[in-house]
């Protein structure tokens, strides 16, 4: 996501790597680790999604671009792998960002599925509004190569719409993580949102509240 590869990109650059050649992937497959302690290439599938890869060039190393192969490869293990063009990858972040910033949180605080959501959280229409309009709003001041391509909130929502669909019967890797008492994902998400947000001047109080419950 947008937060790991800001925070890998910082680490790579204070051990004097510059400008690395970097595979962006993100996908909207359900899966998870069971037992959670045991092989950690142990995966389950419980939802069919799409995976989407996008080669981001690295001036020092040429125009080799492996993305195709490495698509084809996971397209054929199952995966449904596309690879797109990197404005594309960019505002599918942004979309991954909106998706994971609603279902992660509400599916762990009120231990429901995807699909339920709307049941169980009183006020899911609103509060998911409100986060997609946080993150719609950083995304346009933290990305200026993504203006065009993101220029409504439906843009976002309409995506959370399509993850939501593709795993109605799921969780969240966050409700399965604090299911097993484990450290959460929220400050790579709704805290990424937020803290971008300061940078910025842009308040997030809807972000902010999922951070602190």
């Amino acid at each position: 996501g947008l937060d790991v590869r800001e925070r890998l990109l910082d680490s790579l650059s204070m051990n004097g790597i510059q400008n690395p050649h970097l595979i962006m992937c993100t996908t909207t497959n359900g899966v998870y680790r069971e037992p959670p302690d045991e092989d950690m290439f142990h995966l389950v599938q419980t939802g069919m999604g799409r995976t989407f890869l996008g080669n981001t060039p690295c001036p020092t190393t040429g125009d080799t671009d492996i993305t195709p192969s490495i698509t084809q490869l996971w397209d054929r293990a199952g995966l449904n792998a596309q690879a797109i063009e990197k404005d594309q990858m960019e505002l599918l972040l942004w979309q991954k960002l909106a998706a994971n910033c609603v279902c992660n949180p509400l599916t762990a605080l009120y231990n429901c599925t995807n699909g339920a959501m709307q049941q169980e959280v009183s006020n899911f229409g609103s509060l998911r509004e409100q986060v997609v309009q946080e993150v719609f709003q950083v995304g346009r001041a933290a990305d200026s190569s993504i203006e065009r391509n993101l220029n409504s909130p439906q843009v976002l929502d309409d995506f959370v719409e399509i993850t939501i669909q593709d795993n109605l019967e799921n969780t969240s890797s966050m409700h399965r993580d604090v299911q097993n008492h484990l450290r959460t994902e929220i400050d790579n998400l709704n805290g990424y949102v937020l803290r971008k947000g300061q940078e910025l001047g842009i308040e997030c109080p809807a972000n902010e509240e999922l951070c602190h419950r």
